[in-house]
């Protein structure tokens, strides 16, 4: 062999080695990214259901009741009703919505352990509407429709009583006074993580590696009426 053809065989050996470490290299960097992809995204579910799925002390959602009503009107006109809702035994919170969560403004009275729901709605002729009356409290054992109907010309059915999970705004207030490393101890996280819209808490995620989960849910706001929003949880 020349010397020539021996340096040629040398510079194919090192090309031949750099070529495999590089090989061996990315694919442990692969393996990781992979590894370390999956770990983040079963946190960010296990985050997501410990905090919104379950309702527990450590969760961030509350129990509440939803009365879905519809009303009718019978006099083929167009009016404006006053429309009275009588709950029993006597609740809290109680806020009236229309189909689409928008807030109807209401009068709520509590009285000889009854609570008393009344707002104004128009109607054209023969019109249907469909409300949500929200409330904190246990089942009802009566919920009656207190108006006049041959006076206002307009008739209701309750139509269901349902168990609705909502984003508490004290809950939310209890995670925000605490620090983060406090909070990630309380819930067994062990990975970093914030909350964006609904409850915002929780560092600024980096650029890079983030997973990112959103739900669309009811959010109890501060002045405890309810809206509906998409919260964020981002997980590194």
């Amino acid at each position: 062999m020349t010397n020539v053809d021996f340096g040629i065989a040398f510079f194919l050996l090192i090309l031949i080695i750099v070529y495999s470490v590089m090989f061996i290299s990315s694919n442990i960097t692969n393996d990781f990214n992979h590894f370390n992809s999956e770990k983040l995204e079963n946190e960010a579910s296990a985050m997501m259901s410990g905090l919104f799925f379950t309702e527990d002390h450590k969760s961030l959602v509350s129990e509440f009741k939803e009365i879905q009503v519809r009303f009718s009107e019978i006099s083929a006109t167009s009016h404006l009703s006053n429309l009275e809702i009588e709950i029993t035994p006597e609740v809290s919170k109680a806020h009236v919505y229309d189909k689409r969560y928008n807030e109807i403004a209401s009068s709520v009275t509590s009285i000889s352990g009854k609570t008393i729901v009344s707002f104004d709605m128009g109607f054209s002729p023969l019109e249907k509407k469909y409300v949500y009356i929200v409330y904190e409290g246990s089942n009802t054992s009566n919920i009656n429709y207190t108006s006049n109907s041959s006076e206002n010309n307009v008739t209701s059915v309750i139509i269901s009583e349902n168990e609705i999970y909502l984003l508490s705004q004290s809950k939310c207030s209890y995670l925000q006074s605490m620090s983060y490393e406090e909070s990630r101890n309380f819930f067994g996280f062990t990975e970093n993580f914030r909350i964006s819209n609904g409850c915002i808490y929780g560092p600024e995620p980096p650029e890079a590696n983030v997973i990112v989960r959103t739900i669309s849910m009811l959010v109890e706001q501060a002045d405890e009426t309810i809206q509906s929003e998409k919260v964020n949880i981002m997980v590194w």
